[in-house]
């Protein structure tokens, strides 16, 4: 029963909370994050198809791929970083005790997951959305509401719990729309509607009635899944971390290699690589300058969404976006968005004065 004012406003939300993750610096953030919203203009427009900043380059027209920028922003990026400051020689040590984790810690994020998990069924009902972004958005959130906001990012457990615990929600929540209307809620369903599709089965309204039993085999293979992932990272939580072990100069030669060939098999095409080469510079110049890249990828990704929502709904409006407010729905949303960036906003600025005030003092 939403309507695309509704989900404008829900992906309006979503937006808002860039200001959460930019706690720190809020216009590095928010700036961030219009960075991302930029790049998602790249490419054919939403209903009426106009080719928008593309130079005339046939590869630009389908607009720039979610893989190619992740992997330039955050592998290319990270590895020019280090090379530079000349950890490449460094090895990394750790220990692993028990199962990771300790009982308080478990418990004392109780809370957490389970915010984090109605987060990731929220966003992975929602078509589009995904585990890219309910990780993000559950990351905000544990940031928001934890004691230790400032140590998110150092390795907080907080965010660890939060991100994991939205991520492996929104696959199940996902699998909603895919198997109740027949659209896929995110890339993993999107490939098991194609399955079934490939099979003569129609997921929708009636394969409940007509095929109770394939939605019965989905439901206990997606347990199997969960129950194997989790024996898969109890044995294998001492092997992997090895990996780190490797020296970071072999280590890092196999990455690029790696993301090359990634971005490759991405769209088949070596115009994909260039993508990731130049966001791993672009990736290196933000991080170098203090600028996070979290805020970019979340208006990245809900860029596209958001207009295309956006005009659907001015559209069918009336009165213009003071229609926004005349909904319910839309309404409450939009005011809630609004709150938590004033709230944030409000805070930055509390913590910026009394930063200034111990520096008077000391």
């Amino acid at each position: 029963k939403l309507s695309p004012f509704d989900y404008a406003a829900l992906t309006f939300l979503a937006l808002g909370l860039i200001s959460v993750l930019s706690r720190g610096n809020v216009i590095k953030g928010i700036a961030s994050g219009f960075i991302g919203l930029a790049i998602s203009l790249v490419g054919f427009a939403p209903i009426d198809g106009t080719a928008r900043f593309t130079f005339d380059n046939i590869y630009l027209s389908s607009g720039i791929q979610l893989l190619p920028l992740m992997m330039g922003l955050f592998a290319i990026a990270i590895i020019l970083i280090a090379v530079q400051e000349k950890e490449v020689k460094k090895e990394i040590e750790f220990k692993v005790k028990g199962v990771g984790i300790s009982i308080k810690e478990f418990f004392s994020n109780t809370w957490n997951m389970v915010r984090s998990a109605v987060i990731g069924v929220g966003f992975g009902i929602l078509p589009g959305m995904g585990s890219g972004v309910s990780n993000l958005v559950a990351y905000a959130q544990a940031q928001q509401a934890s004691k230790e906001s400032n140590e998110f990012g150092k390795g907080n457990p907080e965010g660890i719990f939060a991100s994991e615990s939205s991520n492996n929600a929104s696959i199940g929540g996902a699998l909603i729309p895919m198997l109740a209307l027949g659209i896929p809620g995110d890339t993993v369903t999107a490939m098991l509607l194609g399955g079934f599709v490939i099979h003569g089965i129609q997921p929708g309204p009636l394969l409940l009635r007509q095929n109770p039993d394939i939605v019965y085999v989905v439901f206990v293979g997606f347990f199997f899944a969960i129950l194997i992932v989790f024996l898969m990272q109890i044995f294998g939580m001492r092997v992997f971390p090895q990996i780190l072990k490797t020296p970071k100069n072999y280590l890092y030669s196999i990455l690029i290699v790696l993301a090359v060939v990634g971005a490759y098999s991405n769209g088949n095409n070596v115009f994909d690589i260039w993508i990731m080469l130049v966001f791993g510079l672009v990736g290196y110049v933000l991080t170098r300058n203090n600028y996070p890249l979290a805020p970019l990828i979340l208006g990245f990704v809900l860029g596209p969404l958001f207009e295309q929502y956006l005009r659907r709904a001015l559209m069918n409006a009336e009165y213009g976006v003071w229609e926004f407010f005349m909904r319910p729905v839309s309404a409450v949303l939009i005011i809630v968005t609004l709150v938590v960036i004033g709230v944030t906003v409000f805070k930055e600025f509390k913590r910026a004065k009394e930063n200034r005030e111990a520096k008077k003092a000391a």
